[in-house]
């Protein structure tokens, strides 16, 4: 069973307040986007890498590819409005039973053990990376303290996610019936009644949201960089 991997980098990532997206943001002189595309390409679990990107930086990121050898990368498409939308059109085209979905703005999916996860897909159906919320987590309302919340049980979501193929159709037609919009891929299958399954994250696989990460990821980068 072929393995895809669809990278989401269609997001314009208006939090970080930068004039480039964050997923082509240089780090060390290399784009974000890089990072992923570079572990993905020396994976052997993967069979072909689909990028889903904005319109406006497709020739950008076709250059990142020639320059990189990335020669898994079978396509380069636009992305939609929502990166539901964006996820949905690089499953249209995967050519794999198993679908790996990994944002771009996650430079080091390979601190995962990302083979064992692909493997348990296979049994399982699906599986995605948690870490659990250690800081005391409150709701807050109009600038003040509402409730404080039970952290038991509370988990922050990672990508790469992997599931079988025909789970994530299933869900996606499910979430078009309803009219269901979800933050990630897992969370649709959710909306479906389908299990998914977690696996222990890494605080390293961080996701760049503002400008702080970016200091970050610059220090694992030169700690971690065989984790590209």
């Amino acid at each position: 069973m072929l393995v895809s991997a669809i990278i989401v980098a269609a997001g314009k990532g208006e939090r970080i307040k930068t004039p480039v997206p964050k997923q082509f943001l240089d780090v060390d002189g290399i784009p974000i986007i890089s990072f992923s595309l570079s572990y993905l390409e020396n994976a052997e679990i993967v069979d072909e890498i689909i990028i889903v990107t904005l319109l406006e930086w497709m020739d950008y990121v076709k250059k990142i590819v020639l320059n990189g050898k990335f020669g898994k990368v079978s396509e380069i498409i636009e992305g939609g409005e929502r990166r539901q939308d964006s996820f949905k059109t690089g499953l249209a085209i995967a050519k794999g039973g198993i679908i790996i979905d990994h944002d771009a703005a996650r430079p080091f999916p390979g601190v995962l053990n990302i083979d064992e996860m692909v493997e348990k897909c296979r049994e399982i159906g699906a599986i995605i990376p948690v870490i659990p919320v250690n800081d005391t987590v409150k709701y807050v309302g109009e600038g003040k303290v509402r409730k404080t919340i039970d952290r038991r049980g509370l988990f922050c979501v990672q990508t790469p996610q992997v599931f079988r193929r025909e789970l994530c159709e299933r869900a996606y037609k499910m979430a078009e019936e309803d009219g269901f919009y979800g933050s990630d891929t897992a969370s649709l299958l959710e909306n479906s009644g389908i299990p998914v399954f977690t696996t222990r994250g890494s605080v390293f696989n961080i996701k760049i949201t503002t400008e702080d990460d970016l200091v970050l990821v610059r220090a694992i980068n030169r700690r971690y960089s065989n984790h590209r």
